[in-house]
């Protein structure tokens, strides 16, 4: 019988050979290195045990160094008239300068006397920077703008004509239940309207609210203002 042949007849039978000799060599190997290990003199003991100990405390002390480095950014929104509105990660103490750096700048349509460019940005912070077609729609100037938590939104206007109406794009649940036909249900639906999508820019634009049809903003309209 040929070589070849004679290979393939025990070829199993040689590789169970080969395999257990290859488990005798490494189960002798490990002896001997566990064996050396005992035999070590105790300032060597020592010095593994030392090292060992130092790279458990040096990945530890990577863990919290990266832990701590991701505490010192924010997260903040920017929609509207800017090149490229989204949410940005900023390192804590920026101001809004910073962010619209981020956000590719302003667009041309950007009501800019409006925007507070030093303010200090903060975490979850939603800015909204309004085109001066909607400043023009609702009456604003840099007199009447305010800052708040949740971004940039208009003051209600200050005139008399509007002393008792309630503003949509500023007024708490409390408030907006006072309106008629407006329930908890509702006015929760207009506060989250509101934080998704910027302020209203028109008392239209409350048509748009989840549960508001037509004829409730028509029934509104002489008591709410943008």
């Amino acid at each position: 019988m040929r070589m070849y042949d004679l290979l393939k007849a025990y070829q199993r039978q040689l590789v169970m050979i080969g395999a257990l000799l290859l488990l005798a060599v490494g189960l002798g190997l490990g002896k001997l290195f566990f064996a050396d290990r005992q035999n070590l003199p105790a300032n060597k003991k020592e010095e593994l045990l030392a090292i060992s100990e130092t790279s458990d405390i040096e990945a530890s002390s990577a863990s919290v160094a990266a832990n701590s480095s991701e505490d010192q950014f924010i997260f903040v929104d920017i929609k509207g008239a800017v090149v490229q509105p989204g949410v940005y990660r900023l390192p804590i103490g920026e101001r809004v300068h910073d962010l619209l750096k981020l956000a590719g700048g302003l667009t041309e349509e950007a009501a800019v006397e409006l925007l507070n460019q030093a303010q200090i940005l903060t975490d979850q912070q939603m800015i909204y920077v309004l085109t001066t077609t909607e400043a023009k729609e609702q009456d604003l100037s840099p007199a009447v703008f305010q800052e708040n938590g949740q971004g940039m939104t208009p003051e209600s206007d200050q005139d008399s004509s509007h002393q008792d109406q309630v503003n949509i794009n500023t007024a708490d649940v409390a408030e907006l239940t006072t309106l008629s036909g407006i329930g908890q249900k509702k006015a929760a639906a207009i506060i989250s309207y509101r934080e998704e999508n910027g302020p209203f820019k028109t008392v239209e634009d409350l048509k748009e609210v989840s549960g508001i049809g037509e004829k409730t903003v028509e029934k509104l309209r002489p008591s709410i203002t943008v």
